[in-house]
């Protein structure tokens, strides 16, 4: 997900048990891996493999070979600014059914894993602030454009009577009428 800095430390154990296997074998066999991932850590490499998809949010089920983290900038992004909100609404991925299949799995994964519970019940609440958070900027900027909207068509269809009320109301303030 990143550079180690804001990971849980567990969250590295199938690269780390990778090179190990690597190092006592010639070629990479992936039942002989899990097997060895399983007795070393008494966690499921399925299981840590399903975090990759925090991160594969625009590569529609591909492998995120190029390290693109969506779901650090879109956790970090201002709602407000709504800098990385073009990503999101180019890709035309609907982040929050995506995130929400991603806190799915991982509350199964901490189900299943007793010793890794507390990191897969993290990612769980990554995902579902990630399911509210990822398009609030553009929800809140189309909210913002319909009250726009709505305030236009009310000034210009409706000038005469606000123009009204607003004289009545002046003259109810000035001749405490």
């Amino acid at each position: 997900m990143d550079n180690g800095a804001e990971t849980p430390v567990d969250a590295l154990l199938p690269g780390l048990v990778l090179f190990a296997h690597l190092d006592f074998h010639r070629d990479y066999d992936e039942t002989i891996f899990k097997q060895e991932f399983r007795n070393c850590t008494g966690g499921e490499f399925d299981d840590f493999m399903a975090l990759d998809n925090f991160d594969s949010l625009f590569l529609n089920t591909k492998e995120n070979k190029e390290a693109q983290n969506p779901s650090k900038y879109l956790l970090y992004q201002d709602p407000m600014l709504g800098i990385f909100d073009y990503h999101v609404k180019e890709s035309g991925v609907n982040t929050k059914s995506y995130y929400q299949n991603i806190q799915k799995c991982m509350k199964e994964c901490a189900k299943k894993t007793g010793k890794y519970q507390l990191l897969f019940s993290f990612y769980e609440k990554l995902a579902a602030v990630l399911a509210d958070k990822a398009d609030l900027g553009m929800c809140i900027k189309s909210a913002y454009r319909f009250i726009q909207e709505i305030r236009t068509i009310l000034i210009e269809w409706f000038w005469f009577p606000f123009l009204l009320l607003q004289i009545s109301y002046n003259c109810i303030i000035e001749f405490n009428v």
